[in-house]
């Protein structure tokens, strides 16, 4: 899936000191707030060596440093600021990990430096800086007053850069790029890259999309037993998010599982109900709703409920 979601326990749990800039920065880039560790009434004699190191210039020592104060280890008490100011100092020794850290706390107070810091590392060459520059310039995470608007091109370059070092999460974005019109030039290189991403990353996103591209044809040919091959996958390993959906994609989905008989979280066969799935592809089709409804997550849905229409009326 397009991000990680925290289980709303385990958030209440580990936020409640946490400022809601810093909160909102995190799940920016689906990651989980740190949970405090065990605090002890001093600090342990590792940390008066560790700050030691670091106090004497060496980048590691003070992202590890930083560490102790991110997420409150060998005695140390949680201080966001303090973290910050021992990331900042590793990141001017371009320190990947530290950089990484740095933007992602800086998001929620000041997205302008944020982006700056992220795209350094992105310039250093780090995969993970280069998707998340492809995340906010292509549009998949709105980052208010970072000052940046979406450019499509900029994104598929920072995406290509990430996905030829192999990572996973870049490699499912350029393909949703590439598939996110009718415009078929690119379906060739995103069906690889989507096979990719299921294979190396585990994406149960990855695999819903090519199954819905055979399902309907889009850049191949329509074939209904590869199309199941691939939804035969999910719930077996590759585990999707309801929440991640809006609702009119909830629709879609399951127009899919009555189409094809297979329960997508369960990953159980059903009885196949073409009656059903002509009702749920309809409903995916009608007009949105309210206003605060949750965003689309890809365009291709409506293509795949029109498409998935045309084949059970004739």
């Amino acid at each position: 899936m397009r991000n990680t979601v925290t289980p709303i326990g385990f958030l209440a749990k580990s936020s409640a000191t946490m400022p809601l800039g810093l909160l909102v920065s995190y799940l920016a880039f689906g990651f989980c707030p740190h949970p405090a560790s065990a605090q002890t009434d001093t600090p342990s004699p590792r940390v008066d060596s560790l700050a030691g190191v670091a106090e004497g210039g060496d980048a590691d020592a003070q992202y590890e440093y930083g560490r102790l104060f991110e997420v409150g280890a060998d005695g140390i008490a949680i201080d966001y600021e303090t973290a910050m100011e021992w990331y900042a100092r590793a990141a001017d020794q371009d320190h990947i990990p530290a950089i990484l850290l740095l933007s992602t706390m800086l998001l929620g107070s000041d997205p302008q430096k944020a982006m700056r810091v992220v795209l350094r590392a992105a310039e250093l060459g780090s995969a993970e800086a280069q998707w998340r520059g492809g995340q906010v310039y292509s549009g998949r995470i709105f980052l208010p007053l970072s000052g940046i608007d979406q450019d499509r091109e900029v994104a598929l370059r920072w995406f290509k850069l990430a996905a030829d070092q192999g990572y996973h999460r870049a490699a499912e974005a350029l393909a949703d790029l590439y598939t996110d019109t009718d415009d078929p030039s690119y379906y060739a290189e995103a069906i690889e890259l989507y096979r990719r991403a299921a294979d190396s990353g585990g994406s149960a996103w990855a695999v819903l999309r090519l199954g819905m591209i055979h399902a309907i044809g889009e850049g191949v040919e329509e074939s209904d037993s590869a199309a199941r091959g691939w939804f035969s996958k999910l719930g077996l390993g590759f585990e999707l998010d309801p929440d991640l959906f809006s609702d009119l994609e909830l629709e879609a989905l399951g127009g899919l599982q009555a189409y094809y008989g297979l329960d997508f979280l369960s990953g159980e066969a059903e009885q196949p109900d073409p009656a059903l799935a002509i009702e749920s592809f309809e409903r995916a089709l009608e007009p949105v709703d309210g206003l605060f409804g949750r965003p689309s997550i890809h365009s291709s849905f409506r293509r795949t409920s029109e498409g998935m229409l045309r084949k059970l009326e004739n």
